[in-house]
């Protein structure tokens, strides 16, 4: 049951902690679990970071937790059975995990978690157990949490032959279309017929008479970014130019190309230019942010006037040269991205830079443009993966009113994969990040009998039947590897489905390292964190609106990213990291 913010939910959650009746308040409980000599029914206490996914996966996960365990006694003391409490804040100041110890919350489902802080800290407990269990006795003969678990996981998660914690749910960042609206218009690029698709990655036909568009619905379509033909990007922009062609046929519709939360817009740009950079990069140079080791082949020398880019020779990166890393190119290009997005307001909703639009208004407004309530119809949104399952109360309203036809299962919207930055790129795979490290763990500071439940509580969220429910009812992947049948696929929306592509196709990066300098300094190497420029004694931190082509006091894309190398030199680096390099535990 969903504990709320107010007097009246606390005092309700008190009621039902003790009985489900007034009187009972009145009796005074023991230490023993007992009220009066009698046994009780214990409660775990959940607190989840909703924001994003909201908790009905959660309230399903407690009712079947519920009824899993309702014969089940966790102490000689206490009645058989376990009441799940749960609370969802959707602010993440408010999931206190400075405060863990003295929180009364047992499990805990959040989001962008430092883990060797928590860990350091001694505020997680060692669930290393039930992470390495047989699953057998849910139906899982010969299978642990563990092995759903990536390599990469597995390294970084474990710590002293130890797990502390385990990943809990994916969050990819980009830019989400609708393609209702895309097959409506043809927003599509047309093929070549001149050229062989099968070995030819880029073919559109930009002299096809019709500014490389398709003309009729039947028409061939491109390859796409992936430089392949007959896959799911035929007709989307290949290249960055090819983008911002796109938006000028939409905005000649009288549409607006795209649309992002104005009270999010530096969160949320930055998010886009890491996922633009990590699409330019590739797994393997991308990495190099976080192993600190290795040779980085994309780094930026010079930059001309007409933004050509000469490169550095292959550099060996360390923990102690870290800072080179700021001048990949794929960084740069990301930036000149933005700056050419932002240079035309019919490119963008005004709403994208209005400080009280929060991310479900921009929700709204893509998902309301086929009905009239709109000044301008949106084609796509720059948000994260669960806008969504975060939308579906907006979703549910408009089927009420509008039909079965426009209900979030028969609706369709997919993630789409980033054009390429040159056309040299195109036919390299589809690349995204895992923007949030989300974790779940158990407070270390539970009684025995608190413990016993909440790694049984933990150990069934992660059961194969309790991924699938998180996937089917959020439409999206949890960090864990599993597999779902095909009449599972075809319950989920068509976004859900195409997120599931994503997963599958492994081209994600998750932004962990073992390297112990990393683990110290997680918080501090946050890819996003490095967009703020020193520029002529002055400081640019806002990059949403600095590189604004619209705005009078701008910057250029260039500049800004010679700010940025500016801003974290080796000086930077050696201040702020030279303790760690001092201290002789690290050597």
């Amino acid at each position: 049951m969903k504990l709320g913010k107010g007097f009246f939910a606390i005092l309700i959650s008190i009621i039902i902690i003790v009985s489900n009746t007034l009187i009972v308040l009145l009796i005074p409980r023991n230490d023993d679990h007992s009220i009066c000599g009698l046994p009780v029914q214990p409660c775990l206490y959940i607190k989840n970071y909703s924001r994003g996914y909201e908790d009905e996966w959660l309230l399903k996960l407690a009712d079947r937790f519920e009824e899993e365990y309702k014969d089940v006694s966790f102490d000689d003391t206490l009645s058989k059975g376990v009441q799940v409490l749960i609370d969802t804040p959707e602010d993440d100041d408010d999931m206190d995990r400075h405060n863990i110890p003295g929180s009364r919350y047992h499990v805990y489902f959040t989001d962008d978690s430092d883990y060797y802080k928590l860990v350091n800290a001694e505020y997680l407990a060692d669930i290393t157990d039930i992470v390495t269990e047989d699953l057998g006795s849910f139906g899982e003969e010969g299978v642990t949490i563990e092995d759903k678990l990536s390599t990469q996981h597995k390294n970084f998660y474990k710590t002293n032959e130890k797990y502390y914690a385990i990943p809990h749910h994916s969050s990819y960042f980009g830019i989400t279309y609708n393609v209702d609206v895309f097959d409506e218009y043809g927003f599509y690029f047309a093929a070549d017929p001149n050229v062989d698709a099968s070995t030819t990655p880029y073919n559109t036909h930009l002299n096809n008479g019709n500014d490389g568009f398709i003309s009729n619905k039947s028409d061939t379509k491109s390859n796409g970014p992936d430089g392949k033909p007959n896959t799911y990007d035929d007709g989307l922009p290949a290249t960055y130019d090819e983008f911002f062609m796109l938006c000028d046929l939409i905005q000649g519709f009288s549409s607006k190309p795209i649309i992002w939360s104005g009270e999010k817009r530096n969160e949320y740009i930055q998010m886009l230019l890491q996922a633009l950079a990590t699409d330019y990069e590739g797994a393997e140079q991308m990495m190099l942010n976080y192993s600190l080791n290795g040779t980085a082949k994309n780094l930026v020398k010079s930059i001309d006037e007409n933004g050509k880019i000469e490169f550095n020779e292959p550099t060996t990166i360390t923990n102690e040269n870290g800072y080179e890393m700021l001048k990949s190119a794929g960084r740069y290009y990301a930036l000149d991205f933005f700056q050419r997005l932002s240079s035309n307001e019919k490119y963008y909703h005004s709403f994208s830079y209005n400080p009280n639009i929060k991310p479900s208004i921009a929700q709204q407004e893509l998902l309301y443009t086929p009905f009239d309530v709109v000044p301008y119809p949106i084609a796509m949104l720059i948000d994260n993966s669960w806008w969504e399952d975060q939308s579906t109360d907006t979703a549910n309203d408009i089927s009420i009113f509008h039909g079965e036809e426009f209900s979030k299962k028969n609706r369709r919207f997919a993630m789409m994969p980033l054009p390429k930055a040159t056309k040299e790129q195109i036919g390299e795979p589809f690349t995204t990040f895992n923007s949030h490290n989300s974790i779940s763990f158990i407070n270390a500071n539970c009684s025995p009998i608190e413990m016993n439940m909440a790694k049984a509580f933990l150990q069934f969220a992660n059961t194969q039947e309790s991924l699938v429910e998180f996937t089917l009812t959020t439409n999206t992947p949890k960090a864990l590897n599993y597999e779902l049948t095909n009449d599972q696929i075809n319950e989920m929306t068509y976004f859900g489905k195409n997120l599931w592509r994503i997963k599958e196709s492994g081209n994600v990066v998750y932004p962990l390292s073992t390297n112990k300098f990393f683990k110290d300094n997680q918080s501090a190497l946050n890819y996003c964190n490095f967009f703020q420029a020193d520029i002529s004694d002055k400081t640019y931190n806002s990059v949403a609106d600095d590189l604004r082509g619209t705005n009078a006091s701008r910057v250029s894309a260039k500049d800004f990213f010679n700010g940025i190398i500016a801003k974290y030199d080796s000086t930077w680096w050696n201040d702020t990291f030279g303790s760690w390099f001092q201290n002789k535990e690290n050597a």
